[in-house]
């Protein structure tokens, strides 16, 4: 992927030197989300028989738990509500240890800085993801899509991945101005690292401090990101718009 990707914070947030000491971005836990929403969709509750059979059915092939127990007897046993809780135990198991980064294609939104960059006080960090590896911190970034509504997801359906998919990159257009991508990791919390040829430039905010800045220029040279960009944002006269000089 060769799209540019940024990385809005602020100046109090305890990861942000990391960012630059150790070559790392952090992957959140979902539980974290400030959005009540996000990745925290309904799935239907109610299945017909014909579905539940045809999920136990494929069920018993693939995971030897099933035994060669007969179709009916598992039909008995595992009723709507007891498949469920099952179902449901195990992907909430998932995802509870689902790390992800959030990241937007834009660099300049108003309303971004204003609501993670400390009101115009801190800081954006330009990235250009690589896609090395699987393990690496920027691999793979997928697009968030927003809508007004969304049908109830399928406990049924959320084996092959799909619905997970669904769950962890889908969110209300009032989100749209973020205009995000997301790195996932079914896996991992935490920070992950990237390459340092990754980075690209940091635009500084309209209020960031001349101290900030020398600072914070001071850290990257420091720590080897000698190659970096570094910017200042600036009102454009007569728009609500943002522009960046050199600095």
């Amino acid at each position: 992927m060769s799209t540019k990707l940024y990385k809005y914070r602020s100046f109090n947030d305890q990861f942000l030197n990391n960012i630059i000491i150790n070559s790392s971005l952090y992957y959140s836990p979902i539980k974290y989300f400030n959005d009540p929403f996000d990745c925290r969709l309904s799935f239907r509750e109610k299945y017909s028989n014909k579905e539940r059979k045809l999920w136990l059915i494929k069920a018993s092939l693939r995971n030897p738990q099933f035994g060669k127990q007969d179709i009916k007897e598992m039909m008995a046993f595992y009723t709507n509500e007891k498949l469920i809780k099952m179902i449901k135990k195990s992907n909430n198991e998932l995802i509870d240890n689902i790390g992800v980064l959030s990241l937007s294609a834009t660099h300049d939104n108003i309303l971004m800085w204003s609501h993670y960059s400390n009101s115009h006080n801190g800081l954006v960090f330009e990235f250009e993801p690589l896609n090395y590896d699987g393990y690496d911190c920027l691999y793979h970034p997928i697009k968030v899509d927003y809508d007004e509504k969304y049908e109830l997801l399928s406990y049924l359906e959320s084996d092959d991945g799909s619905e997970l998919v669904k769950l962890m990159l889908t969110k209300h257009i009032d989100w749209k101005y973020e205009n995000e991508y997301r790195c996932i990791d079914i896996g991992f919390q935490g920070e992950k690292k990237f390459h340092k040829d990754e980075l690209k430039s940091i635009f500084f905010g309209l209020d960031t401090t001349t101290k900030q800045i020398e600072e914070f220029k001071k850290l990257c040279l420091d720590n080897g990101f000698t190659h970096l960009n570094f910017k200042k944002a600036k009102k454009i006269n007569g728009k609500f718009e943002l522009a960046f000089d050199d600095i």
